[in-house]
């Protein structure tokens, strides 16, 4: 149990949680692993040495396959997780190479890490930066030259500046995110020429480059793109012959779709257990951002090569050079460096990198200093607290744990400052990795973060829930870093000239997913409110005119408004018709469209999208009949109520229209 102080909260760990009920099934699979030993007599030295506290957990293959045991089974059921699969190296051997559930649940097909399919999502981008730095070792790539000196078309400059491979392997080049093609069930997408869909999707730059850490898939698609142009080679066949070949991976590709002879070894990829239908292979048209299909067997011949300093695939001195560059953007957190990030469990020096494709979920850990390199990837989101996405962190901070403890810490005292900095971070921030020209800006304002303060300057809100579902809690252990009580992650603040907070990067996804200060007439507390008030007033104008015309006909009574008032009482109904309409019409297009990314390829979504913009009229309209409806309540005689009434429904519509504008909902943006 760990009490956080000063918020008046007791909470679980989740990771104690589930060391506590895992615990019972590790202790059947230690014993089941003693199966088939010589059973004679029990001497007293025995029965001795059985008292005798167990030994620390050792790294070999025994104790990690007995703990996988006891770990994985529960914890895939627990999480509605259909499969999975775990690589564990050191020192260059296989020390574990496991499958667990089903790679196919309709037939019961049990996944087999050396020749099960799993699709790591962006752990490609880690194969795609290995080959980034093998033109930077032959002289063909200059990490600090414009970007637009290796292809052959333009990326525009933002104010100026241009950007640069360097930027581009540690996510800072200002690029929105993008969603459109990403994605697709439509195996002709995987016949895209790479080139062409850069070209057809360059996103806007919403920060100056090198500025702002923002994840995106199509900066890495780019970098694979100039590999392509300096090697002379297309992509897929240079990852085959520069990286899968060397290293003896034959069961690993970036091809799209798969070539005939690995369809039968791929794993199905499905929601969760419960739903239970197996997915459509998803074709990642930015291929070099996350196409990859490999098995557990394979990832741990490329996790040794760069334990080793990238044997096979780097000079020792170019493959340092990415594991030991560090862009620290923000105070205290893990941060990007070239290609890899750091990550932090039990004071190890960690480099990784996670990946999600709309299925799978996966995380690569390299421990540098215990020459140790941990794989896992599921096949499925799962559902509840425990899904994918934070089971594999779970996992991770388990393994760490167990292997390589640290002793145990309290919880800090808060600093001097905590009550001045924590009243300096308190407010919404929206993610970095957002869209910022286009109307997908409504799912990210739906995301925003609100921090806020406790009485002792404790922040609650930022980073990830744990595994219980609550929010973590956050004391200022340094100036303007913050730790999570009872855990490590840390939070760092970027703090302007003037002791204004600008942005928050919090952990685990600090390294290019931080947050930025959403701007007043953006923010979800002020905003969000203000428009289910809006839509309430005007949705009971629009219901209040069925009911008042069928309760006059039930009663049999005359119509009695005329002139600018009769005006005024059948013209507010149209009103909020139009803007409530408008806004409902967008929630379900954003719902529809955001529910599988494989929607966004195509011409369906563009075709609701422009109908969409044209629309934007209705909202420009509504406001206009509002400021009518007023003018004519206040010419004719009426009531206090009525006029009242009326400048609610006039700032409704204001708010709507404002609420589109701040989405981008009248933008005209097909870049998306």
């Amino acid at each position: 149990m760990t009490g956080v102080r000063g918020a008046g909260v007791v909470r679980l760990s989740g990771l104690n949680a589930l060391k506590r009920l895992v615990a019972p099934f590790a202790a059947v699979a230690l014993l089941t692993a003693s199966v088939g030993q010589a059973v004679g007599q029990v001497t007293p030295q025995e029965i001795q040495q059985s008292a005798a506290p167990p030994a620390t957990p050792q790294l070999v293959a025994n104790d990690v396959n007995a703990w996988l045991d006891g770990f994985m089974p529960y914890a895939l059921s627990n999480a509605d997780i259909v499969g999975a699969v775990v690589t564990i190296v050191r020192d260059g051997q296989i020390v574990a190479n496991r499958g667990f559930g089903f790679s196919n649940l309709e037939t019961r097909t049990p996944v087999n890490a050396d020749t099960t399919l799993f699709r790591p999502g962006s752990i490609s981008k880690l194969f795609t930066w290995t080959a980034v730095m093998q033109q930077v070792e032959a002289g063909k790539i200059d990490l600090d030259a414009d970007i637009n000196t290796y292809i052959d078309y333009e990326i525009p400059a933002y104010n100026g500046q241009p950007i640069t491979m360097r930027q581009i392997m540690t996510h800072t080049t200002g690029f929105q995110e993008v969603v459109h093609d990403l994605i697709s069930s439509d195996p002709t997408t995987g016949e895209m020429a790479l080139g062409d869909y850069l070209k057809n999707n360059i996103p806007s730059r919403i920060y100056a480059p090198g500025t702002m850490p923002a994840y995106s898939n199509y900066a890495t698609s780019l970098a694979g793109y100039v590999v392509e142009r300096v090697s002379g080679e297309s992509f897929n066949d240079y990852l085959q012959r520069h990286i899968f070949d060397p290293l003896g991976m034959r069961n690993s590709t970036f091809r799209q779709p798969l070539p005939e002879a690995m369809q039968a070894s791929m794993s199905g990829g499905y929601k969760n257990i419960a739903d239970g239908e197996a997915q459509y292979f998803e074709i990642v048209v930015p291929a070099p951002a996350g196409a990859l299909s490999t098995t557990g067997a394979d990832m741990a011949l490329f996790m040794n090569a760069h334990l080793n300093n990238g044997a096979g695939l780097l000079r020792p001195e170019t493959a340092r050079q990415m594991y030991e560059t560090v862009d620290q953007q923000f105070p205290g957190v893990n941060s990007m460096l070239l290609g890899f990030y750091q990550e932090s469990y039990g004071g190890q020096r960690i480099i990784a990198h996670g990946g999600d494709t709309s299925f799978f979920h996966s995380n690569l850990s390299l421990l540098m200093d215990q020459n140790v390199g941990v794989y896992v990837s599921f096949n499925s989101g799962g559902s509840g607290s425990l899904g994918a996405t934070l089971l594999r962190w779970e996992f991770m901070e388990s393994f760490v744990n167990r292997y390589f403890p640290s002793a145990p810490t309290s919880d800090p005292e808060p600093l001097a400052t905590a009550l001045e900095h924590g009243a300096a971070v308190a407010g919404d921030f929206e993610s970095a990795r957002r869209a910022g020209t286009n109307p997908l800006a409504a799912v990210y304002f739906l995301g925003q973060t609100t921090v806020t303060m406790l009485p002792n300057g404790d922040l609650v809100g930022p980073g990830l829930p744990d595994v219980n579902g609550e929010q973590k809690h956050w004391r200022e252990v340094e100036p303007w870093v913050w730790q999570a009580l009872g855990g490590t992650e840390r939070m760092g603040a970027r703090v302007d000239e003037s002791g204004r907070v600008t942005a928050i990067a919090f952990e685990p996804l600090a390294f290019a997913i931080p947050a930025s200060r959403a701007p007043w007439y953006r923010s979800k507390s002020l905003l969000l409110p203000l428009l289910g008030i809006a839509v309430g007033v005007l949705a009971l104008s629009l219901l209040s005119w069925p009911i008042r015309t069928l309760t006059r006909r039930a009663h049999k009574g005359a119509f009695v408004y005329e002139g600018a008032r009769a005006k005024a009482h059948r013209l507010t109904p149209v009103v909020a018709l139009l803007s409530v309409g408008y806004i409902v019409a967008w929630a379900l297009f954003v719902t529809w469209l955001m529910d599988s990314l494989d929607k966004n390829s195509g011409g369906l979504a563009s075709g609701l999208l422009t109908t969409l913009y044209v629309a934007g009229i209705l909202p420009v309209l509504a406001f206009a009949g509002a400021a009518l409806v007023n003018v004519s309540l206040w010419r004719a005689p009426s009531s206090w109520f009525a006029k009242g009434w009326g400048l609610l429904v006039l700032l409704s519509a204001g708010i709507v229209l404002w609420f589109a504008a701040a989405m981008n909902f009248l933008s005209f943006a097909f870049n998306y």
